[in-house]
């Protein structure tokens, strides 16, 4: 099986994913001729190229990677995944990054995985949801030394739940900082599949919202700062959406009501054992609503009029 990769508004030539019999706790990578990748995000597609990824399979009788071509909520619409616990993806990128950040998805599949940061174990993330959540982001920050960086993302054993995917990795993310309220039109809110911005919301923050009552599909922000409230309409088409902050399952936001109300909110807080200062908020269609079944008048609608970070 090969794979390689790309990178997000940049070209990056000459990336790569080789496959290897062995399972190494930070592979060492001979120091390449070419730039090594900066600010971007790198995303695995076959077929291979050479570079900067390497995929290591823990038991070579069996490799347990598959592949999903078609997932148009994926980065690039694939998705590479590992069902043999101890298999790892490395990611090697520049020596003056400030942060990595690790995409992946979360389902009722979905098992957990051990992060390592140029040879040291930071992080251990339980991928598991009651529904999947595509683009899940955790970040961590990275100090700047003479070396490239390489981080590694191993799964962990975890009956039933034995798969982790490996999305992309994004370098040097960008975020809204604290006190800040960022309208649904930013350019930093990010949406996922097919969401639709309203600009006659009367009511609304800047009188605009954006939209979407497809199962699956992501709305998401990058910020700085310890909590946020997110902005809605309230009213009897809603429906309700899974939240995550930093790959951690926050529960859901029932935004039904009998009428329609303009900039109801909802208050979420990073979670305590989030480790880095770059955080991601992911809201996610449920396709499920909590208007009584007798209402004709029902719906699925989920929308973000804004997102407000609070400061530390």
């Amino acid at each position: 099986m090969k794979f390689s990769w790309k990178s997000l508004g940049m070209a990056v030539g000459g990336l790569a994913i080789v496959l290897s019999s062995t399972m190494t706790a930070a592979p060492a990578v001979a120091a390449p001729s070419y730039t090594p990748p900066g600010t971007g995000t790198y995303d695995a597609q076959p077929p291979s190229q050479a570079g900067y990824v390497t995929y290591n399979t823990a038991d070579p009788s069996n490799p347990g990677w598959g592949t999903l071509l078609n997932e148009p909520l994926a980065a690039w619409n694939t998705i590479v995944y590992a069902t043999t616990p101890g298999n790892s993806v490395s990611f090697q990128f520049a020596p003056e990054s400030t942060s990595i950040g690790f995409m992946y998805s979360m389902a009722a599949n979905r098992g957990s995985f051990r992060v390592e940061l140029d040879g040291q174990t930071i992080d251990q993330i339980n991928a598991y949801a009651p529904e999947t959540r595509r683009q899940v982001i955790k970040t961590w920050p990275v100090s700047t030394h003479n070396s490239n960086h390489v981080i590694t993302i191993y799964l962990l054993p975890g009956a039933p739940n034995g798969i982790i995917d490996f999305d992309a990795f994004i370098v040097n993310q960008d975020a809204a900082p604290g006190l800040t309220t960022i309208d649904d039109s930013d350019t930093l809110m990010r949406t996922i599949g097919t969401w639709t911005r309203d600009t006659a919301a009367t009511g609304a923050i800047n009188n605009t919202q954006t939209f979407s009552q497809t199962p699956g599909q992501v709305i998401r922000l990058n910020f700085t700062g310890p909590e946020v409230l997110v902005y809605f309409t309230r009213a009897y088409n809603r429906g309700i959406a899974a939240v995550t902050i930093d790959g951690v399952n926050l529960g859901y936001m029932d935004q039904y009501g009998g009428g329609v109300t303009r900039q109801q909110y909802q208050h979420f807080s990073v979670p305590a054992n989030s480790n880095t200062y770059i955080h991601t908020i992911t809201i996610t269609v449920k396709g499920t609503t909590s208007c009584p079944a007798t209402s004709a008048t029902c719906g699925t609608f989920i929308d973000v009029d804004a997102i407000q970070v609070l400061p530390y």
